[in-house]
This record gives structure tokens, C-alpha cells and sequence, in this order.
């Protein structure tokens, strides 16, 4: 098994295969034999789609050889969260209810990476319909390879624990209140939640229309940027989707760009004892020339808010399988049907109440970036949780710890990145969210590769130790 080769980014493996120094083919190969090898430790397949990867990496090999080289993703495989349709391949939204589910369409995203010759591997674990407690997956958690008895962090856990694995070279994951920055930070990687909007989900299992998103995770900010560059603009199918420049430049000088550092969370970890390591990522960003201070978020019940919007609108979505009594036999999460049960007799008026808080949040966020360029705040500070039976219940006298920023991003939908900054005592990763005001992603992107390129943590690798 050549573990070296799987570990490689876009951006060293691409040059190799436009030059025919490397072979798509053998490069799947390699990620096949890995995923054979290591995944059974790990769960995070539901689907190996072999015979199609393969047949797609020798297509790809064939055009390339042919002179019809598509671009850096060409021949590059990938893998993506079973939310997202792919045609005539089971899609089971991590759920018995929909276990043999197959759409006869790709979703958006899988068609643009399709068209830029990507290679799909397969399908990746999620929880169940997208939210919910580690425990609520019809497939069993996803095992943390920095820590196999530890979990991933949901909702896209196949997506974090694949890329940090080097099961694939990227991987789609999707957001809704914290499934991409949280799952990667958990599992030492990259994560990109791009603007609400910026990336089609036609084909994508909805959650909270006017919250869910879907972006890349990697092993790197770059690898992201060219994965979001392959995937995002306008789709007819996706009336909330749009087109912006996309204008990313891994060597952009961010000297005298303005950080708010989140004053609330950064107190939180500071009462846990957990503030060191983000000492050091602070003091990394002044470094780099940045202007690092301390700022205040508006005041408002953030976590409240989020939790009625996104169960209300999910309610709505799965309200015929309610009906049918397929959720309440079929779901492992009994916590997460009652919860939408209830979210179904809500009235319309309170949803109205709530959306016109989450407007004047929004507003109140637009004026925080008329002074800062991005905002920052720990993530994840105390690493991933233990996997035990009892998988709903908080853990006793495990801290517990939420961003008031990851709350208010996918509230107002802003662009966030996830940048993996150091590990806890007992070696679980930790990482460092970056927030941009809507349309921002190519400069958080910036300011999070500077990071990169000052750091290493993110060129670590995990031992698939007990």
C-alpha cells in the first residue's frame, strides 16, 4: 500500500498526472487499497464505488494522454457525503428510512466534479438526516483516527475521518449549524463552508433551506480553494444559488488585514484552561502582519435561534415520511423525532418572530465587518468526544463548549475556514475558525494559507492508535 502517494494534496498530484508522471489509475488504485485496508477501523464508507472509479480514472488517464487535459482536478479522486444524489448509487442520508434509496440524477456538485474529470471513490457516512447525536446513524459512528474510540463529529463524519485518513484526496461535506468546520477540526483537517448560496444543492438532501450549505474538506487551504473553485456558481435548479468572482491567491500578502478576535469565545476556553495553543495561533496571525484584536459580538441568543429555525424548517422537510410513520419506526435517534414532532405544531407567527431576530442579527453582523475583514474564534478546544453507548447524553464533567461565531456564520451565512492549530494533551486535534463576511471566501482563504504556511499542524498525520 503506497500510504506516502495517498497522503499527497491536489497540488502536488496534479502537475505528476499532467505529466504523465503518475497514472489516475494508479493513484486510484492505491486509494482503493487503503480504504480496503484502514476503513474497516474506521466506518466512514457506505459505498465503494469501485468499478465506477476505476472506469472514470481510466478515462480520465486516456483524455490526459490524448492531450485533453481538463485541469488540476483531472484524475483526482475524491469522495462524497451520502446526502448528495448520484445516480443509479445508493444514497441513504444516513438513515434505515431511506437505506435503499436510488436517485436517478447526480446532484450539482457531483456533475461539476464530474466535468472537471474528479474520480468519485464512494459514499461517505453521515448522521442520520444530517443532524442530530453521534449515536443517531443507522451505520455506527464513525471511529476518529487521531483516536479510534473517539468520534468524528457530525454531521459529515465520513467526510472529516476520509480526508484524515488519506482514503481520498478530498471530500464534499455539507453545513447546516457546524457539519463541515466542526467534523474537520475534530479530525486534524481543512474545512471550507462557503457563502449561503455560493454552491448549488440541487441534488442535495435539505435540511434547513435557508441555512444548509455544502463545501470541500482537505488536506490543505489550497486544496480547497481549487476544489471551490470547480464547484461553486449559479445552477437554475438551485434559485438561492449564485455566481461571484472567485479570486483566491495562495500568495496574496495579507499584511495590515484586520482580525476580530471573538472576545466571548475566546473567554470560554480561557475558563477551561484551553487557551494556549490559541496563544500561539493568535500570536502566528500577527506574525504574518495581520492586525489581531479583541471584539464583541452582538448581543443576542444565538444558539436559540439557529436550533428553532433549522428544526422548524426541518420539520417541514421530512413532515410526509412523519405522516407515514416512517420516521418514528425507523429512526435510531428517538431524541431527534420528537424534537421535529414538536418543531411540526410550532406556529407560523412564532417562526416569523424569530426570522425578523435573525435579520436584525444579520444587520448587526454587516456593521461588525465594515470594520474587520474576518473574524476568528477557537474551535473544538478540547478535541473530539469518547464513542460509548450512551452516545445522546452530555458526558459528566466534560466541559462543554459552542462558538457564538460558528452559530452566528451559518445563521447570517457567512463564509468560515477551518484551520487544524495544534493538539490536546491527550493528542486529539484542535483547530481555528476564520469567519468573512458573505462573499469573502477567497479572503479567508488567504488569511488561513498564510496560517498554513507558517505552521504545520496541518501536515500531521494520525497513527490509528486505540
Amino acid at each position: 500500500m503506497n500510504e506516502e502517494l495517498c497522503y499527497q494534496t491536489i497540488a502536488s498530484l496534479a502537475p505528476r498526472i499532467r505529466s504523465k508522471d503518475l497514472s489516475p489509475v494508479e493513484l486510484t488504485e492505491a486509494y482503493l487499497e487503503r480504504i480496503d485496508d484502514q476503513d474497516p477501523k474506521i466506518n466512514c464508507f457506505v459505498t465503494v464505488t469501485r468499478e465506477l472509479a476505476l472506469s472514470q480514472a481510466r478515462a480520465a488517464e486516456e483524455e490526459i494522454r490524448t492531450g485533453s487535459y481538463r485541469g488540476p482536478l483531472h484524475g483526482i479522486p475524491f469522495a462524497v457525503k451520502d446526502l448528495l444524489s448520484t445516480k443509479d448509487i445508493r444514497t441513504t442520508w444516513g438513515s434505515h428510512v431511506f437505506s435503499d434509496q436510488v436517485p436517478d440524477h447526480d446532484a450539482a456538485v457531483v456533475e461539476r466534479l464530474r466535468e472537471a474529470g474528479a474520480v468519485l471513490l464512494g459514499k461517505l457516512s453521515m448522521s442520520e438526516l444530517a443532524g442530530g447525536p453521534p449515536g443517531g446513524t443507522f451505520n455506527g459512528p464513525v471511529h476518529n483516527p487521531w483516536k479510534l474510540d473517539h468520534w468524528v463529529h457530525g454531521s459529515s463524519t465520513g467526510p472529516g475521518a476520509c480526508v484524515a485518513s488519506a482514503f481520498s484526496t478530498f471530500a464534499i461535506g455539507s453545513e447546516t449549524t457546524a457539519s463541515i468546520l466542526g467534523p474537520s477540526t475534530a479530525c486534524g483537517v481543512t474545512g471550507l463552508r462557503p457563502t449561503y448560496g455560493r454552491v448549488s444543492r440541487y441534488g442535495a438532501m435539505p435540511l434547513s433551506w435557508t441555512m444548509d450549505k455544502l463545501g470541500p474538506m482537505a488536506r490543505g487551504v489550497a486544496d480547497c480553494a481549487v476544489v471551490f473553485s470547480a464547484i461553486h456558481g449559479a445552477d437554475s435548479r438551485d434559485p438561492t444559488s449564485r455566481s461571484e468572482p472567485f479570486d483566491f491567491s495562495a500568495g496574496r500578502d495579507v499584511a495590515g488585514r484586520r482580525i476580530g478576535l471573538v472576545t466571548t469565545d475566546f473567554e470560554k476556553i480561557k475558563e477551561m484552561g484551553a487557551d494556549g495553543p490559541y496563544d500561539t495561533a493568535f500570536g502566528v496571525l500577527r506574525d504574518r502582519g495581520m492586525l489581531v484584536e479583541e471584539v464583541n459580538l452582538p448581543q443576542f441568543p444565538y444558539r436559540e435561534v439557529s436550533n428553532f429555525v433549522w428544526q422548524v424548517e426541518a420539520s417541514s422537510v421530512f413532515e410526509p415520511y412523519a405522516r407515514s410513520g416512517a420516521l418514528e419506526s425507523g429512526l435510531v435517534s428517538k431524541a431527534k423525532w420528537f424534537g421535529w414532532k414538536a418543531a411540526m405544531l410550532i406556529p407560523g407567527s412564532d417562526y416569523m418572530k424569530v426570522l425578523r431576530m435573525r435579520q436584525a442579527m444579520i444587520q448587526a453582523t454587516r456593521r461588525l465587518y465594515d470594520r474587520y475583514d474576518a473574524l476568528i474564534a477557537p474551535l473544538n478546544p478540547i478535541g473530539a468526544r469518547p464513542i460509548e453507548p450512551a452516545m445522546e447524553r452530555n458526558i459528566e464533567g466534560r466541559p462543554r463548549y459552542r462558538s457564538d461565531l460558528l452559530t452566528l456564520g451559518n445563521l447570517a451565512g457567512l463564509p468560515g475556514v477551518a484551520v487544524p492549530c495544534g493538539f490536546t494533551d491527550t493528542g486529539l486535534p484542535i483547530g481555528l475558525m476564520i469567519v468573512g463576511r458573505p462573499m469573502s471566501d477567497d479572503r479567508i482563504l488567504e488569511v488561513a494559507r498564510s496560517y498554513q504556511q507558517a505552521t504545520r499542524w496541518h501536515l500531521e498525520r494520525p497513527s490509528f492508535r486505540e
